[in-house]
Formats: structure tokens, C-alpha cells, sequence
């Protein structure tokens, strides 16, 4: 009964947060999904909303496609949009706005989708 109780406060949780790739298709599934990554192409100060007090372009849980902008990258006094290259859905989010990230770092981990 406590393994029961256990699995269903779990399975709260993890639906509540977003951290399950998809029950119903059972564990191998789930392992078969690829994490991927968003990066920086250039080094610069990240905006993760358009403008100040506005929704963020991606959260957790999102279901982004390819070319969708993720972020802003201030450099030089210029602001350039980050698209993604791939479909999927976010998982992690790995900066904060206003914060200075360097070439190549990454930005936000997605679990692909086929």
C-alpha cells in the first residue's frame, strides 16, 4: 500500500513540474528521448523577455519549434534574436536575464522531439 501511495505522490509531482518525458510509452521511451542544446553563438548580456516586464520567450515545459527566438543576446549595442535549431520541448533553462554568457555556452537544454 505505501509503494502505491508513493508512486502517486511522485507522479503528482513530477506531472505538477513537468519532469516526466511520457508515462503512458513506459521507460524505454523515455530513455530513447534526446536532450539537446541551445548556445550561445556569440558572448554578450541574455534578455530572456523582449522588453522589461514582459513574458519570457520560453519557459519550462514549453513546446518550442525550429526557428523560434529563445532569447536576446545584447553585444556591441546591438541585439541579436537566438532561434532554435530544433524542435522540442524545454527542460532546462540555464541563464537568468541580464546575465553575460560567453560563446558557445549553453542556454536551454530541450528533450527533442521526433
Amino acid at each position: 500500500m505505501k509503494q502505491i501511495i508513493k508512486f502517486i505522490f511522485v507522479f503528482q509531482f513530477c506531472s505538477i513540474f513537468g519532469m516526466y518525458n511520457n508515462f503512458s510509452s513506459g521507460p524505454a521511451a523515455a530513455a530513447a528521448r534526446k536532450i539537446v542544446s541551445i548556445n550561445a553563438h556569440m558572448s554578450g548580456q541574455v534578455y530572456l523577455s523582449p522588453n522589461v516586464g514582459a513574458a519570457e520567450f520560453v519557459k519550462i515545459g514549453d513546446e518550442i519549434q525550429v526557428g523560434q527566438v529563445v532569447c536576446i543576446i545584447n553585444a556591441m549595442k546591438s541585439m541579436y534574436s537566438v532561434k532554435s535549431d530544433k524542435s522540442g520541448i524545454v527542460k532546462a533553462v540555464l541563464v537568468q536575464s541580464n546575465q553575460f554568457v560567453d560563446s558557445d555556452q549553453r542556454l536551454i537544454d530541450l528533450i527533442e522531439l521526433e
